[in-house]
């Protein structure tokens, strides 16, 4: 069977020229990505990818070129088992492709990312996709490494994968990186700390400062407290300065 490499700034590029190459259609190729750009180029639009183009047993005759008949089914709209014309695709179906497809791109990056960093002995697992969301776990023999002081490098890292992933779509999703239950453990101290700085809010009966929170550790903040009729939270500042209060409410 014919098969050629070639490279180009997106899968879709690469693959186009592949066809051009070889001169058959989409329907007669199967196609293989060999090498995806690193996770810092992709994210600026830099590298290619290399993609390997094959032209399937199936479109070819006795003397290994594409057949006449093989290239005019590819111009045929697609056909059920009765013959007649199939049905469009659903848009939840297609929503779901995309998700799937913002899924890979993440399990790849976060791979490229982690590999970049030098953690050795890990894998990228996609733990759940959802509607909104695509959560994915790094399984690694030095998680440290990757959380980082704070879980500054774990969130550096996301943000990278989100926009990568997303990159091109106009409804992407929201991608969430995990590794040794970080998150859950990080969420669950948020929560004991905003527990505490309420009681002594209560007790001293003024206002508290929890500062040096992202919009994310605020939330976690707010939703702790929000069933307690004893306290009241709100933020104040803007960008880095942005800090929660907690204040006592008062008759």
């Amino acid at each position: 069977m014919r098969s050629i490499e070639v490279t180009g700034k997106s899968i879709e590029e690469a693959e186009q020229a592949a066809l051009e190459q070889l001169g058959v259609s989409e329907a007669e190729v199967e196609f293989e990505v060999l090498k995806r750009p690193g996770a810092v180029a992709g994210l600026f639009g830099g590298g290619e990818y290399l993609v390997r183009a094959t032209v399937t047993a199936e479109a070819q005759d006795e003397g290994g070129e594409v057949s006449a008949e093989a290239a005019a089914e590819v111009e045929e709209q697609p056909k059920t088992a009765e013959g007649a014309e199939a049905p469009e695709p659903e848009q939840g179906d297609a929503r779901a492709q995309v998700r799937q497809q913002i899924a890979e791109r993440a399990q790849q990056i976060t791979a490229d990312i982690v590999e970049f960093i030098g953690v050795e002995n890990a894998e990228v697992i996609v733990r759940g996709i959802s509607e909104r969301e695509i959560a994915l776990e790094i399984q690694a023999d030095d998680a440290g490494l990757l959380i980082g002081r704070d879980g500054e490098t774990l969130e550096a890292m996301q943000l990278v994968v989100a926009i990568s992933a997303n990159k091109g779509l106009e409804d992407g999703v929201r991608v969430i990186l995990d590794t040794e239950n970080y998150r859950q453990r990080h969420t669950e101290m948020l929560e004991d700390m905003a527990r505490s700085y309420a009681q002594k809010a209560k007790d001293q009966g003024e206002e508290l400062v929890m500062p040096d929170l992202n919009a994310y550790e605020r939330r976690i903040v707010h939703m702790a407290l929000r069933d307690d009729p004893e306290v009241k939270t709100y933020s104040e500042g803007e960008g880095n300065d942005r800090v929660l209060v907690i204040s006592p409410v008062t008759e």
